[in-house]
């Protein structure tokens, strides 16, 4: 095998080593701080939005909010949490 190839296959398993490194970190995260179970404890038709779930969180600092709504965010783009776009606060009439 070329010096190349070996760098290549390197580089790709630290990549994917990496990544399932951060779900990891990520879903740990969600369980240790009850996010999940907030989530798990609304209607199944139910659909919460980054501030709703905080409201139910023993959140202190205004800026975990920021850090939960990338996590997530994170969670979404790995297909562990269903998520979608709707507008927030009053529907135009």
């Amino acid at each position: 095998m070329a010096k190349g190839e070996c760098d290549v296959e390197y580089r790709s398993s630290l990549w994917g080593y990496g990544n399932l490194m951060s779900v990891h970190l990520a879903l740990r995260v969600a369980i240790e701080s009850n996010i999940l179970n907030t989530i798990d404890s609304a209607r199944p038709s139910m659909q919460l939005s980054t501030l709703e779930i905080a409201s139910r969180l023993p959140i202190k600092d205004p800026r975990s909010i920021a850090i939960l709504d990338q996590l997530l965010l994170f969670l979404g783009v790995k297909f562990l949490l269903k998520s979608s776009l709707r507008p927030v606060g009053p529907t135009p009439t």
